[in-house]
Parts: structure tokens; C-alpha cells; sequence
């Protein structure tokens, strides 16, 4: 496995050791899943394998291409301490539930196999809407109707006046 691969597999396993810290799940990490039909992580929940396959929503594609650069050491962080991003930080919720949908729809076009349930975790990378656009924004998320995930998740790192913590808002399930 490279190292970008590495990367990738470290942050989904971030992802969902995250998800079940915050959904207080008492759930053991068994192993990662293969690429091909496997979640991205599966755990052993009471009898059952629990499986959790992850994506991320970034705003826009130049979020995700410098966030891995430099997390592939490819460059380095500027040493201002911050950098512009094409047009600057402005943010549109509609581009970012129109990357969400994305995310959930493509995920929900996939089977998964070897576990006896599946989450769907999908990480906002936006963090500068508060917790309050973001539930206003879940309500307008479609969720296809043919998937196999028993429930579906948005984990959203909250502003510092909110607690500045990880929130996982369920979007789908009981």
C-alpha cells in the first residue's frame, strides 16, 4: 500500500472511530475493508459486524487537492500560517449540499458485502457554516431509495462558539 493510500485509509479510520466515540457505540475495530465490496472500516458490534463506509464533501475540488498535498507531503503549508483558496473563503451552502447529495448518491449505488449492518459517514469539510445551516441543509438531502445502509450520518466539525467539536446529524435512519 503507498503512502497516499495509507493516508486515505488512516483518515477513514479517523472518520469512524470518531462516529462511534460520538454515537457512544460500543463497538471493537476488527479491521479495515478490502477496496472492492467492504466498507471502508468494519467493528464488531455485540454479535454483529458493523461495517462504516466513508466520504468526504469538500465545497469545492481545491479543498480536497491541498488539504492531500500537503498531507502527502507533496508541499509544504504556507508559513503565513493560512492560504487563499482560488476565490477566497467564501462559502455557499448550496455548492456544499450539492457536494453532500453527490457524496450520498454515489455511495448509495454500491452494495457492500461482510457485514451484518453498514453506516454511511459523510464528512463535511467546510468548517465555517454553524450547526444550525447545517441541520437547515440536511432537510433538503434526497436519499435514493435502493441502498443498503441501516443509517446514514454527517459529521460536521462544529465553530468554536459551539462546542468546536465533531457532530455527527443523522440524515437517515432509525
Amino acid at each position: 500500500m503507498n503512502s497516499a493510500k495509507q493516508l486515505q485509509k488512516q483518515r477513514e479510520k479517523w472518520v469512524c472511530d470518531t462516529l462511534i466515540r460520538i454515537l457512544n457505540l460500543k463497538a471493537k475495530f476488527e479491521r479495515v475493508g478490502n477496496d472492492s465490496n467492504e466498507p471502508d472500516c468494519i467493528y464488531k458490534l455485540n454479535e454483529d459486524l458493523l461495517g462504516i463506509e466513508v466520504a468526504t464533501a469538500y465545497p469545492k475540488n481545491e479543498y480536497a487537492k491541498k488539504k492531500w498535498t500537503i498531507a502527502r507531503g507533496e508541499r509544504e503549508f504556507p508559513k503565513q500560517g493560512y492560504e487563499w483558496l482560488g476565490d477566497g473563503p467564501i462559502y455557499h451552502a448550496v455548492l456544499m449540499r450539492t457536494r453532500i447529495q453527490n457524496e450520498i448518491n454515489d455511495k448509495c449505488s454500491k452494495r457492500y458485502f461482510g457485514v451484518d449492518k453498514t453506516l454511511l459517514c459523510i464528512e463535511e469539510y467546510d468548517h465555517l457554516s454553524d450547526d444550525g445551516s447545517f441541520r437547515d441543509l440536511l432537510q433538503s438531502i434526497k436519499i435514493p431509495e435502493n441502498h443498503c445502509f441501516n443509517a446514514i450520518y454527517l459529521l460536521h466539525h462544529s465553530p468554536i462558539n459551539e462546542g468546536g467539536d465533531y457532530k455527527a446529524f443523522k440524515i437517515f435512519g432509525t
